[in-house]
Order: C-alpha cells, then sequence, then structure tokens
C-alpha cells in the first residue's frame, strides 16, 4: 500500500445487532418454557382427576360388591341379617382413607313388570297420575297390544294397522320389552307420561302384581287414587288384599330375585362416582348371581353421601 493511500472506512459494528437477536430468542424461549410449563401443569391436573375419578369409579364398584354378597347371604340362609334394606333406603359406609358410600338396594318386586301386569293394574297407575280414565284405558290397553304376540286389538288399544295409520315407523314389538324405554314407542305414549310412569316400572320382577309390603307409598297412594278415578271401568274386584286397600290381583309376594343396586362413591380427595346395576340372585336351590344392567348412574350423590368423610361410622 502506498503512503499516500487512505484507510477504508471502519468495518461495521453486528454488537448491536447480535444483542437484539439474543433477546429476541432468549425471549421466544422464555415464551416457550412458559407455554411448556402451563400444558404440563394443565396435563397433571387432568391426569390427577382421571386418576381420581378412577379410584371412585373402584370404590362404588366395590360397594356393589358388598350388596350383592349381601344378598347372596341372604339366598343361601335364612338366619342371614341383612345390612342393607330393599327399599331404596340408602347406607352409609365409611372406607377409612378412601372415602364413603352411599349403597341402596331395591327390590323390582316394588315396582310394576309392563310385561307381566295385567290392563287393571297400569291403568289404575295411569289414572293415578292424573289422566284421564279414557287416557289411562287407551295407554294400558295400547301397552298390553304392544307386548302380547297377536294382532287383535283390545278395544282401548292399538295393533299394527293403528301404528301404520298413524304415520309412526315402527309396529307393535309382539314380546317382551327390554327396557322400560320402549314403552316411548307404544300408541298414544307422550314423553312427559313416561317420565311420570318410569319410577314405578320395571322389565325384571316377572310379577303380575307388586309386592306392597315394599312398594313406596307414593305408589300404594297412586294406584289407589287411580282405582277411585277408574270405579267401574272393570267392575267389582272380587276381593281385596287383607292387608292393603288394594285388589288381590295388584298384590303378588316378592321372589326376593332381582334387584337395583346404586352406589354413590365420594373419594377421599372429593371425586364423586354413581354405579347402577340390576343383579339376578337366582333362586333358592341354585343361587347364582348374573347381572341384568351395569351403567354409570346419573344425576349427584344424595344428602347422605356429603357428610363429613371423617364422622366415625364404621365400615359396612
Amino acid at each position: 500500500m502506498s503512503e499516500n493511500s487512505e484507510p477504508g472506512p471502519p468495518p461495521p459494528d453486528d454488537r448491536g445487532f447480535a444483542l437484539v437477536l439474543v433477546l429476541w430468542v432468549a425471549g421466544l424461549l422464555a415464551v416457550m418454557t412458559a407455554s411448556l410449563s402451563s400444558s404440563v401443569r394443565t396435563h397433571v391436573r387432568v391426569a390427577a382427576n382421571v386418576a381420581e375419578s378412577a379410584r371412585a369409579e373402584a370404590l362404588a364398584d366395590s360397594g356393589i360388591t358388598l350388596a350383592v354378597m349381601d344378598l347372596m347371604s341372604t339366598r343361601r340362609g335364612r338366619g342371614h341379617q341383612r345390612r342393607f334394606s330393599v327399599d331404596g333406603q340408602g347406607t352409609l359406609c365409611l372406607v377409612p382413607g378412601e372415602g364413603a358410600l352411599n349403597i341402596s338396594v331395591i327390590d323390582e318386586a316394588s315396582r310394576i313388570d309392563v310385561n307381566t301386569a295385567g290392563v287393571p293394574l297400569i291403568q289404575a297407575l295411569v289414572a293415578g297420575l292424573g289422566e284421564p280414565p279414557e287416557k289411562a284405558a287407551q295407554i294400558a290397553e295400547a301397552i298390553f297390544d304392544y307386548r302380547d304376540a297377536d294382532d287383535e286389538r283390545k278395544p282401548n288399544g292399538a295393533e299394527a294397522a293403528d301404528y301404520r295409520a298413524a304415520g309412526l315407523g315402527w309396529l307393535p314389538k309382539n314380546g317382551p320389552l327390554q327396557s322400560v324405554d320402549e314403552l316411548a314407542q307404544v300408541y298414544g305414549m307422550t314423553p312427559e307420561l313416561l317420565a311420570r310412569m318410569r319410577p314405578y316400572l320395571t322389565v325384571y320382577s316377572g310379577l303380575a302384581g307388586i309386592d306392597a309390603t315394599l312398594a313406596s307409598e307414593r305408589l300404594i297412594t297412586l294406584l289407589r287414587n287411580g282405582l277411585a278415578g277408574t270405579a267401574g271401568a272393570f267392575g267389582s274386584f272380587p276381593d281385596f288384599h287383607e292387608s292393603v286397600a288394594l285388589p288381590a290381583m295388584f298384590v303378588t309376594a316378592s321372589q326376593q330375585r332381582v334387584f337395583t343396586l346404586r352406589v354413590e362413591a365420594l373419594s377421599a380427595a372429593g371425586a364423586v362416582f354413581v354405579r347402577e346395576a340390576i343383579v339376578d340372585v337366582g333362586t333358592r336351590q341354585t343361587p347364582k348371581h348374573v347381572f341384568l344392567r351395569w351403567t354409570r348412574g346419573p344425576g349427584d350423590p344424595g344428602p347422605a353421601i356429603g357428610i363429613p368423610l371423617s364422622a366415625g361410622r364404621s365400615l359396612c
């Protein structure tokens, strides 16, 4: 380089740009870290909730096992003292360190079996629920026509021709119902009426009547009111049951065989799970339980389950 040449411009200073870049990358990493941390916390909470729900479910299922063992012990030996009544009254059990259970058992003989009950019994229920006598007769006979095997229409009932004429997309089943829900397809049935009838109906007892010693006071009252509202519809009943003011044909002794079980479980951490099942415990000669239904129950636990877990009551 010659002595007269001038030095060139200084090289550009990249330090400011590099600093901005470093700060931007650091900020991005901080945002990503915060997002990841939040995601991890959410995942942990979800996993914890799932685990706690599973504990509550297992607790509820253990309550079902307790109830079945009690029923089977009663079935095998008449001297067994029941732990759980069969009238739907809940029994509270505390499981130390695990939570609480509210166990209720209902004998299906306390309800009206829509597959085997006669028209007068079903008609009395519908009339007792406030429906006019003619509507009660129509519904009762339509249920009978829906389930019977023939196509012979009762005077107030409905058979295949009536379903076709009404433009319905189905015909009478002409066979036993598998669920009370199937009554929604009966000619003339409304969702509102079925909702009011549902608590008093079953498809599991196999009885022509109800066991009046197990039936709710509400059902007994409805049937009595229904009879008063349909007086003369069937003529005079030949006799009334000696222990309850109902026609003898409405009353049948329970076979103590099919039961609805409901267990409300509350885990120690506060998770809730409701299990419902229907079990057939077999005959006294051949006791062997079979579950006819197994489902997660609707609704929140009843008041009994809400007591403090430290209340000190013992395991059932």
